[in-house]
């Protein structure tokens, strides 16, 4: 009995949620304000409705006209410092809350991801479209990550599962975890110790190969049953929802006969049609997700039956690549360390399938392996350091 009224519970909570949510839409359309952030250039009136605060919309005005002619960010945050348009404390700040004004929709009457959605426009949407064009012509994008490290938040400790770390000045993944030991005085120390980067890399992309050439045919058969899986799954939702569609067009047309046969209020009537009504059109929104969900899984199963993905990774060369290939088949590397210069490794695969090793020192090109045989693999310079 808890249970059930638990369950009920939840049920009519879930129910308010929604009624709150439609009420606030259907309020943030007619242009009131319902809480939140406001947006710059606008205020609330006495009406609690979304309108413009004149002083500031000139600036939102000034701001785009200045930048759709040309003028750099940072020459707009210093002359709306120096006028004192925008308040605020440093330089950096203004530049940074002009970048992210110019690319708000609101300003012409667009759709923004808050539910305050219906601003009055400040500007035209030609002008918002020319700044657009400017803002992502003058970003020039960049990646911060210098190198590719094929083990990155890959290799972990055996003993705490603490994630070795970087280190480029020794060219090394860097263990230096929360282990203490004592020594012959008697005292705690941490223990850390360092892994040649090339060697590991090297062996990862080995056994990465060696993966892939036994397990590719196995994960395309698996890959497809779970394509044809999830596009039978979509299929009958768009079929559900469909019927539910044409029984709330049913329950509309009881609904207005109702009222007309005068066994129901207008208003009743229509608020209950007005529920229906927003209950079809979040059903259509779903079967428009679902149609273009079931047109991207077929387009992947085309490009199964195509072989792409049975095509060799031995000729593959880019960093990029290896590093994802690495990180689509290998889930973790737990490794710990025997004894100076010789650590044990354990790969687990996505499938949970493992392999066991050890690097032994002065063998640079193969490791051994838990049942005593030695494996070769081709050693990888990638860094001299």
């Amino acid at each position: 009995m808890f249970a059930m009224f638990g369950a009920f519970s939840e049920s009519e909570m879930h129910i308010k949620k929604q009624r709150l949510m439609r009420g606030k839409r259907a309020r943030a359309e007619k242009g009131y304000y319902i809480g939140g952030p406001i947006l710059f250039g606008y205020k609330v009136d006495e009406n609690k409705k979304l309108v413009h605060d004149e002083q500031k919309a000139n600036t939102v005005r000034k701001m785009f006209y200045m930048y759709s002619k040309g003028l750099s960010l940072s020459a707009i945050a210093t002359e709306l410092c120096s006028t004192g348009e925008m308040d605020k404390l440093h330089w950096k700040l203004v530049y940074t809350h002009i970048h992210k004004l110019l690319q708000r929709p609101e300003y012409f009457g667009g759709h923004g991801v808050t539910l305050n959605t219906n601003y009055p426009p400040i500007i035209s949407e030609e002008l918002f479209n020319k700044v657009q064009i400017l803002l992502h012509s003058h970003s020039h994008p960049h990646s911060k990550i210098k190198y590719i490290y094929y083990a990155h938040k890959l290799l972990r400790c055996k003993i705490d599962g603490h994630c070795l770390t970087t280190t480029m000045s020794n060219c090394c993944y860097r263990y230096g975890g929360d282990v203490y030991i004592k020594d012959e005085q008697k005292h705690l120390r941490v223990v850390s110790w360092n892994i040649n980067m090339n060697l590991v890399d090297s062996i990862l992309w080995h056994f990465t190969k060696k993966y892939r050439r036994t397990h590719s045919a196995a994960d395309i058969k698996k890959m497809r049953k779970e394509l044809e899986d999830e596009m039978l799954v979509l299929k009958r939702k768009i079929g559900k929802s469909k019927r539910d569609i044409e029984d709330y067009n049913g329950r509309i047309r009881k609904t207005n006969e109702r009222i007309i046969n005068g066994k129901m209020s207008e208003s009743h009537g229509d608020e209950l049609i007005r529920d229906f009504e927003y209950e079809i059109m979040t059903l259509k929104d779903n079967i428009e997700h679902w149609e273009t969900a079931i047109l991207n899984a077929t387009c992947q199963y085309q490009i199964l039956d195509m072989g792409i993905y049975q095509k060799s990774v031995d000729n593959v060369t880019n960093d990029n690549e290896r590093y994802d290939i690495i990180h689509q088949c290998i889930k973790v590397v737990w490794v710990d360390k025997v004894k100076y210069a010789r650590y044990k490794f354990e790969i687990v695969f996505i499938d949970d399938t493992s392999v066991s090793f050890e690097n032994i020192p002065n063998n640079f090109n193969r490791v051994l392996l838990n049942d005593g045989k030695w494996e070769s693999f081709e050693r990888l310079v990638r860094f001299s350091r």
